[in-house]
């Protein structure tokens, strides 16, 4: 689908006649990139031991690697048991009926 809008930065651009849009269609790209610095030149390219096929398989490596890296589970946290819960436990059975029966009595006189 090729899009039919067209925009603009400022007023000045919405007028095909104006002095600046004629500087930016001529001025616009006038430096040219220099891709030889990071590319190298077409002989090392052709030369290079590394296929497109290998370059794409360390890409899609290291995709899967990041996002697996930035999934977290969920954390659990526990607390060990510094006494024994069975023994506590019992003790509790005992001490709790007579841990309500004061409050009772003292609630009482």
């Amino acid at each position: 689908m090729s899009s039919n809008k067209k925009y603009w930065k400022s007023v000045e651009e919405l007028d095909e006649n104006s002095s600046i849009v004629d500087t930016l269609r001529n001025n616009e790209f006038v430096e040219e990139i220099p891709t030889d610095e990071f590319l190298g030149d077409k002989a090392s390219l052709s030369s290079s031991a590394t296929t497109r096929r290998d370059f794409l398989k360390y890409v899609g490596f290291t995709t899967a690697a990041a996002s697996l890296a930035a999934c977290e589970g969920p954390v659990h946290k526990s607390i060990p048991y510094v006494y024994n819960q069975n023994k506590s436990s019992r003790e509790w059975q005992i001490i709790m009926p007579l841990l309500f029966l004061m409050v009772l009595i003292l609630l009482i006189f």
